[in-house]
């Protein structure tokens, strides 16, 4: 059995890594946007940007965990 996003009930391919393993999104519903994922230039100073993915989306928190085929219940 796969665990469901906590919004839509679909597949989630998210897991937040710091709660009670109980916080699980998809792809949709994720939140994107974190100050860990700013850019950093070459004198190791912020640019103010944020990363984003192949699609142009900013990338979730680093404390999120990832997997393409969802996550499994044990």
């Amino acid at each position: 059995m796969k665990y469901l996003c906590n919004q839509c009930k679909t597949v989630a391919t998210w897991n937040y890594a710091p709660g009670k393993g109980d916080t699980y999104c998809c792809d949709i519903h994720v939140p994107r946007g974190c100050s860990c994922n700013l850019i950093i230039d070459d004198e190791c100073d912020s640019t103010g940007v944020e990363e984003t993915d192949e699609q142009g989306r900013l990338l979730p928190c680093c404390e999120w965990n990832y997997s393409n085929n969802g996550f499994r219940a044990e």
